[in-house]
């Protein structure tokens, strides 16, 4: 583990969503990884209460060894239709003890070593912009949605880390600090809720919470800060092709804080898969993220089959008996999939009695 005495975290708790199951494997990443860069610094996890039963007890077993605790808030049905991105704004809702917050997605693993006025000062919410534009892009929609709550359209333009088009603020909401006490999140949460009812916002879903995010920073009169590309860093790529090596070598050249890696898979080919690697072997009993994903990667690769044998078949305009009986096998097969992360007894089922370490593992 890093040396972290002399990190100056003592007011800042660290948050994330732990939605089970989707969510578990990804926060014993992130966790692993603030233990192991950052020490001792506060986190809480936030799991909605209509999934509690999903937090098997290896996982509370895990958040007991490594002193972080679970919170139970109520879910995302305070949008309707419920939205899953509300989660993180219903996160950063609830009551903490430290004066500054650290949101992060759970698809994020800390790689290097900070100290909270590295991040964040008082009256400022500290973002990092989002690499392409999903929403905004429409002539007046930004106008609109300012003058809706009565804010002044900004004259600040930030750059979007990926496309480099320079547009009104706009921000990746994988990463956000920002003052516990003041009024962001509850701008947040009630711009949001506002913008999902009105008709007028168009195509608003799922990018609510980052068309909400600058609009809450203003009208709760706070600063943006917004911080280099290295805070909140997509590694995330389209898979093969021939400027590959090129984006591994962009990527590690970054003085990254924070890493967004969207899909643990993203990590191979980066200098950051050595550090996530060190993490999970010291503090769980997984040797390297290779052996934390293999039996989700064995899942997945079959589900992949499956989908597209069933498909192929599924296009033969005759099929002989034979045929016929393994659509219907893939098809049961097909079903048994999209129940098993819905299933509590199939998630019980595959679970590990435990990944904690023992004392002669340690």
């Amino acid at each position: 583990m890093a040396d972290t005495s002399s990190l100056q975290l003592a007011d800042l708790t660290i948050i994330y969503v732990l939605d089970p199951p989707a969510l578990t494997r990804d926060s014993i990443i992130l966790l692993s990884s603030i233990r192991q860069v950052l020490g001792d610094v506060k986190v809480v996890a936030y799991t909605p209460r209509d999934k509690a039963e999903f937090l098997l007890p290896y996982v509370t077993e895990f958040y007991r060894q490594m002193d972080a605790e679970i919170r139970l808030m109520d879910p995302t049905d305070r949008f309707a239709p419920p939205y899953k991105q509300g989660n993180k704004i219903l996160a950063c809702l609830q009551p903490r003890e430290t004066g500054y917050t650290l949101f992060l997605d759970t698809d994020t693993a800390v790689v290097a070593a900070f100290d909270r006025a590295d991040l964040v000062a008082p009256g400022t919410v500290s973002v990092v912009p989002e690499g392409v534009q999903g929403w905004g892009g429409n002539p007046g929609s930004w106008e609109y949605v300012y003058a809706k709550f009565g804010l002044p359209f900004p004259e600040e333009r930030v750059r979007l880390t990926r496309s480099a088009k320079t547009v009104p603020p706009y921000f990746n909401a994988g990463m956000i600090a920002f003052p516990t006490g003041s009024d962001f999140a509850g701008c947040w949460f009630r711009i949001a809720a506002e913008l999902d009812a009105d008709p007028e916002v168009r195509n608003k879903r799922p990018w609510l919470d980052q068309i909400a995010l600058p609009l809450a920073i203003r009208q709760a009169g706070l600063q943006m800060q917004v911080m280099a590309n290295g805070w909140n860093l997509s590694i995330s790529h389209p898979g093969q092709h021939r400027h590959l090596e090129r984006f591994f070598a962009h990527v590690d050249a970054i003085d990254a804080r924070i890493v967004h890696y969207h899909q643990p898979k993203f990590f191979r080919g980066t200098r950051y898969q050595q550090i996530v690697d060190g993490a999970l072997a010291g503090h769980t009993r997984f040797g390297s993220l290779a052996d934390l994903t293999a039996e989700g990667d064995a899942r997945h690769a079959r589900r992949e089959e499956v989908w597209q044998r069933f498909g192929e078949l599924k296009k033969l305009r005759q099929r002989s008996p034979a045929e016929i009986e393994e659509m219907h096998a893939l098809s049961r097969e097909k079903n048994f999939i999209k129940s098993f992360r819905d299933s509590l007894e199939r998630q019980i089922e595959i679970a590990p009695a435990s990944i904690v370490k023992t004392a002669g593992e340690v």
